[in-house]
């Protein structure tokens, strides 16, 4: 089973920031900190401002910050891919044409490949960064995980949104729950 994750990814699937700015500006705003050994990719331990830059919901949410917390700690990764994927949750939403508001039953068969999905109701081609999926997938070439969030249990403080913003040409980013 897959840990639960909130993440981040450039609205633009076009749109590729550098390793080293993610990184950098990350790390200076307090969001990320030291690169987690034992961790395949570019993982990378939470900063000390993590909870700061994020607004935790619920009662009294559990956050590991650490990997001595045990194996369900929050920790950072960052993935680049070489096109645009569309990464999404075990039981995403079911979307709706934007013109005609059938549903898209089909989605999944749709995408080997794929940018676009296809209504069979009014026959629009929908691109895939304009579907509406209801914080349940994200299209792009460029994502960043917060394992160990579960859906809406975190959402993104607006400094964090606007740091994303500003590394990317003032382009914003999305977000969305995976697990």
């Amino acid at each position: 089973m897959t840990a639960p994750r909130l993440t981040f990814h450039p609205r633009d699937p076009q749109q590729h920031v550098s390793r080293e700015t993610v990184v950098d500006n990350m790390r200076e705003l307090g969001f990320i900190a030291a690169e987690l050994d034992g961790q395949a990719g570019d993982c990378f331990i939470a900063g000390e401002h993590f909870i700061d830059l994020l607004s935790f919901l619920g009662c009294s949410p559990v956050i590991h910050l650490s990997p001595e917390e045990g194996d369900k700690f929050c920790y950072i990764e960052l993935l680049d891919l070489p096109a645009a994927e569309l990464i999404y949750a075990n039981q995403p939403f079911q979307p709706k044409c934007k013109r005609c508001r059938h549903p898209l039953t089909d989605w999944k068969t749709q995408l080997s490949g794929a940018s676009v999905i296809q209504c069979h109701e009014c026959n629009s081609a929908i691109p895939l960064d304009k579907v509406n999926w209801k914080q349940s997938a994200g299209y792009a070439s460029q994502f960043m995980f917060v394992h160990n969030i579960y859906p809406h249990e975190a959402v993104p403080g607006e400094r964090l949104m606007m740091k994303l913003e500003a590394i990317s040409d003032n382009k914003p980013w999305d977000y969305f729950y995976d697990i």
